[in-house]
């Protein structure tokens, strides 16, 4: 299972273990509109964020959300790569960009920074 089927169905466990202990992640501004830092941070707002998703979502079981993720550009470095992709727009007329980096631990790949923001569809020219 991948982030964002771990994403789609709220599975918190699976998604948080995608996670270094150390991560730093800026949220979609309507969650968080600073950086958040670490576990405690980032687990205050990961639980807000789901929160907000199963209080919108129709659905009583997986997946709660659909997310597509388009335009998927991985980069691969020693130790490290970058993944970062859009989400299609809805109908708010806002394109969601999805930016991932990722450490290779003793773990394997986890995810050391996030960076989620919006922008207006017609900024995508």
């Amino acid at each position: 299972m991948g982030f964002i089927e771990d994403f789609n169905n709220l599975d918190w466990p699976n998604l948080r273990a995608r996670f270094s202990d150390d991560a730093t992640i800026f949220f979609p501004q309507q969650y968080h509109a600073r950086r958040a830092v670490g576990r405690a941070e980032t687990d205050a707002v990961w639980d807000a964020v789901f929160k907000s998703i199963r209080a919108a979502s129709k659905r009583t079981t997986p997946p709660f959300i659909q997310l597509r993720p388009l335009d998927i550009i991985i980069q691969q470095f020693p130790g490290a790569a970058i993944a970062t992709f859009t989400l299609q727009s809805g109908t708010d007329g806002m394109i969601g960009r999805r930016s991932l980096v990722l450490a290779e631990t003793g773990d394997g790949w986890k995810i050391a920074h996030l960076h989620g923001s919006t922008a207006p569809v017609s900024a995508d020219r």
